[in-house]
């Protein structure tokens, strides 16, 4: 998939190319005039015209809407830790660098092309559907549009009862599989794996990662930090609420569908 800008004023929205199907049709995101013009970016918007199903509260709203007879999910980059809170939501850039880098360096527009890597690859995260970035002089503020991964809720909702030894195996088996291709989640915990109606599991939320590199290896340094990440995740929610059905067996299960995944490396 090739992956286009479309600059207005100062707001550069990035979406794909429009794909050809075998009968023909094309995609219809190039064709979307709302989308394009920068308006689904805007939350007041989608609130004002009832697009808005649901909020998700994290360092900031998350909202699922609907557009067009489908669901999506938009994202605004908010900044954590101290910074966040003398700086909200604004990034700053190298003043020394074209304008084409300074794009291509965004969060929104590295999260944008790895989420359009990983649909290439089928892995099961959510796709990307287009993404905006505010420019001014210094620096930029940015939102994502992502497909809205339905009947979903995450690891910690599913927890209030108990998943079964398939799904914690399953769970191991997707993180390799996401490992298999060196991908590199920057914050894999409970809260970014999803279980479906249907037992098939999802992550979601790959601001700041990458793929590493294309040596194949289960060995690196990095996939040992994302499960225990995950695990000092399992743990910390556990302590908040002790009605989570999770144990150290359920973590072995997890361990077990991953190594038999790992090892096809």
């Amino acid at each position: 998939m090739t992956i286009q800008k479309k600059n207005i004023d100062k707001q550069h929205i990035i979406y794909h190319q429009p794909v050809k199907t075998k009968c023909g049709a094309q995609s219809d995101v190039s064709d979307d005039y709302i989308l394009l013009s920068g308006s689904l970016f805007n939350s007041e918007y989608l609130l004002n015209r009832h697009k808005v199903y649901r909020q998700a509260l994290g360092r900031g709203p998350t909202y699922f809407f609907k557009h067009e007879q489908k669901d999506y999910v938009l994202k605004h980059y908010w900044r954590g830790g101290l910074v966040g809170k003398l700086n909200a939501d604004f990034y700053f850039w190298n003043p020394f660098n074209s304008l084409r880098l300074k794009l291509q360096q965004t969060r929104a527009y590295q999260e944008f092309t790895l989420l359009t890597s990983l649909a290439e690859l089928r892995l099961p995260a959510p796709a990307p559907i287009a993404a905006r970035v505010s420019r001014s002089l210094l620096g930029y503020r940015a939102d994502i549009i992502t497909e809205t991964l339905v009947n979903t809720q995450s690891l910690v909702q599913s927890l209030t009862v108990a998943i079964g030894d398939k799904t914690w195996f399953d769970i191991g088996v997707t993180i390799a599989l996401f490992h298999q291709h060196n991908i590199y989640h920057d914050d894999l915990n409970a809260n970014n794996i999803l279980i479906n109606s249907d037992n098939k599991i999802f992550i979601i939320d790959f601001d700041k990662g990458k793929i590493c590199s294309d040596i194949r290896t289960n060995s690196a340094p990095w996939k040992t930090q994302n499960l225990q990440r995950l695990l000092r995740s399992l743990i910390k929610e556990k302590s908040k609420n002790n009605c989570l059905s999770f144990n150290d067996e359920d973590w072995q299960k997890l361990l077990k569908g991953y190594q038999k995944n790992a090892n096809r490396i």
